[in-house]
């Protein structure tokens, strides 16, 4: 219900233009995060494809990536911008890779908890028909309520020694996670079945992030030696 509320209110504030304009649209995302530390920078780009024109195949323009988020259309704030504008030499239907360098997920745009996001392109002589949606989930590493120390938690309730304790996790009805380092690159992909060696991987500082449902995160940080 979230989802339909948020793309029927996204259309009405942007809706589509007529125009016989060239068309050009978002069509992918390569590296787009799963799960962001918010106020961490993220790099990630954007596949984009001239799909329709005047008559033309090549149309080049100065492109913006805008996005928007389901708690930016809650709070009445306008669309953000995904770095810097650039110059685009599009070829009919020949996909072009947007690079978004080191994008700060603002916690102003993006809440703690799961996130709906749209983007797309932006430029003054194009139209775009289409959208692109994908989901994040936004952790806030500074927030107390959010985040709790594992060395805080009962050891053998949550976990074995090194390995995840699943059983645990199922009861809650958790049954897929993620390890995120501390600058909230995506480590590893956890899954119930699934063992996850904690030696395995380097000593410092990384989150366990299980989604609980419903945009409700249960995060841990634990420090690996």
């Amino acid at each position: 219900m979230k989802k339909k509320l948020f793309i029927g209110l996204f259309v009405l504030l942007f809706g589509v233009s007529g125009k016989a304009q060239s068309v050009v649209n978002v069509t992918s995302v390569v590296g787009f995060p799963v799960s962001v530390i918010l106020d961490s920078a993220y790099s990630f780009s954007a596949i984009v494809t001239y799909v329709s024109g005047s008559g033309s195949t090549i149309f080049a323009e100065n492109l913006r990536l805008k996005y928007q988020t389901d708690k930016m259309v809650e709070e009445g704030l306008t669309p953000g911008i995904f770095g810097p504008s650039q110059d685009i030499l599009f070829e009919l239907n020949v996909p072009e890779e947007i690079e978004v360098n080191n994008f700060t997920f603002d916690p102003v745009n993006f809440r703690q908890g799961g996130n709906i996001v749209v983007i797309w392109p932006s430029f003054a002589d194009g139209i775009s028909d289409d959208s692109l949606q994908v989901e994040l989930q936004g952790i806030d590493a500074d927030s107390t309520n959010s985040v709790m120390e594992l060395d805080e938690l009962n050891l053998q309730t949550v976990w074995f020694k090194e390995k995840i304790n699943w059983q645990a996790f199922e009861k809650l009805g958790i049954s897929e996670g993620y390890v995120l380092s501390a600058e909230g690159k995506l480590i590893f992909t956890l899954s119930s079945g699934i063992d996850f060696d904690k030696a395995k991987i380097q000593s410092g500082i990384y989150y366990f992030i299980f989604n609980q449902g419903d945009g409700k995160l249960l995060v841990f940080k634990e420090h690996l030696r």
